[in-house]
């Protein structure tokens, strides 16, 4: 007979045993945010389209910003036996340890891990991103050569946020441009287009008097700000310019 023990779990968040993986598989996890948005679906599509091609299979685990429902996936990926993982990481208000936690949990078992979208502070890993404060850098940069000096920036709470934010910095500064004349709008978001687009309004309502130009840091904000600026009347390119 064979004797099977169950070794005790590395952390209390993800307690999965290992006893019925397969080792015949060729799947591959994606554990992402939400694909509801453009970055998302794009991720989406390259991975598994390149995937098909090796003869591998993408297994979507789409985790809502919820740490435990990511517990939940990592134990069913370690039992199907993946042979790797592609991490865009959780966004939660421990990111940092939650995240690190995750990588251990799969490291732990030999499945190699890539991360995407967004680095892990402290931790050495291979990461595919866009050079996030330089395109913002370059915006700006287009927007001043254009004439614009009165400028708003419209995000959210986050690391790849501030990365970007430190390239509108970076811009006002090599221009020679006062930070006065950037209006920081930091949106505590609802995730309900309708709601944020409202929020978007209120707060957009005083730096419209002056501000000549906008620039929204992701999709998202960018759709519920194109649609604010509609709903106070006010037009792209004759009222305001906006990327």
């Amino acid at each position: 007979f064979f004797l099977l023990i169950r070794p005790p779990p590395r952390s209390t968040l993800f307690p999965y045993t290992t006893l019925f993986r397969s080792y015949k598989s060729k799947l591959i996890g994606l554990i992402i945010t939400d694909v509801k948005h453009d970055f998302g679906k794009r991720l989406v599509k390259g991975a598994e389209d390149f995937l098909h091609k090796k003869g591998y299979s993408l297994v979507l685990c789409q985790d809502d910003y919820d740490i435990n429902k990511t517990s939940r996936y990592i134990k069913m990926l370690i039992e199907s036996d993946v042979k790797g993982i592609i991490l865009d990481p959780v966004l939660t208000n421990n990111f940092v340890d939650d995240n690190k936690m995750i990588l251990e949990a799969f490291e732990s078992h030999g499945i190699p891990v890539v991360l995407v979208d967004r680095m892990i502070p402290t931790v050495k890993k291979s990461l595919i991103f866009t050079n996030n404060e330089e395109v913002t850098c370059k915006a700006i940069n287009y927007l001043i050569q254009k004439g614009h000096r009165k400028i708003i920036a419209i995000r959210q709470d986050g690391i790849m946020m501030d990365t970007r934010f430190q390239g509108i910095v970076k811009a006002f500064e090599k221009n020679n441009i006062p930070l006065s004349n950037l209006e920081n709008i930091n949106l505590k978001l609802y995730n309900d287009l309708r709601k944020d687009i409202e929020q978007l309004v209120q707060r957009l309502s005083t730096p419209m008097k002056t501000a000549t130009a906008a620039l929204s840091l992701n999709e998202y904000l960018g759709r519920a700000s194109y649609r604010a600026f509609v709903k106070l009347k006010k037009s792209i390119t004759n009222d305001i310019s906006f990327i």
